[in-house]
This record gives C-alpha cells, sequence and structure tokens, in this order.
C-alpha cells in the first residue's frame, strides 16, 4: 500500500487536477465523447483509486481466464482442426 501511495498517489492527483480542469472549459461539448469520458472519470473517481489505499485490491484490471491459463490441455485450436460447416472440414 506504501508504494502505491508513493508511486500512484501524485500521479492520481495530477490526473485528477487535469480532469476536472477539463470538465471545467467552455470548449468541451456537453455531448461529446470527451465529455462523457471526463464525466465517468469523475463519478468513478472513488472506485478507479480505491486500489491505491487498498493493498487487497489488484492494481491491474485484466485477469486472465482461468481455462486458457491454469489447465494445460486448454489451448486455442490449431489452423484448420475446425470444421467449415455441418459437411466436413476444410479441403486440402
Amino acid at each position: 500500500t506504501a508504494l502505491r501511495q508513493q508511486w500512484s498517489g501524485p500521479l492520481l492527483a495530477k490526473m485528477r487536477t487535469w480532469i476536472d480542469e477539463q470538465r471545467a472549459r467552455l470548449d468541451v461539448a456537453d455531448g461529446s465523447r470527451l465529455r462523457k469520458a471526463l464525466n465517468y472519470a469523475h463519478n468513478q473517481w472513488d472506485g478507479l483509486t480505491h486500489f491505491v489505499n487498498d493493498g487487497r485490491v489488484p492494481n491491474v484490471n485484466y485477469i486472465p481466464p482461468l481455462t486458457t491459463t491454469t489447465l494445460p490441455h486448454s489451448e486455442p485450436p490449431r489452423s484448420g482442426s475446425f470444421r467449415r460447416d455441418l459437411r466436413g472440414p476444410w479441403p486440402g
């Protein structure tokens, strides 16, 4: 938690300042994608920054699926090993 606060804390503080400054600008249209993204970040700020104060929260937002990372027999299909349709495999 201390390292997260040391490294991520200042960056998140700068990011929050930037978000608030951009939201206050009059030239960012109300219905624009940028305005929606800024509003989303502002409204979800507590959830976005929760990992800084709680060491139990992973600091990544992607956890690979169980079936592709932990089971040795779970491999993606090899090229040509699938059926084109119900009539049979690829010719060749």
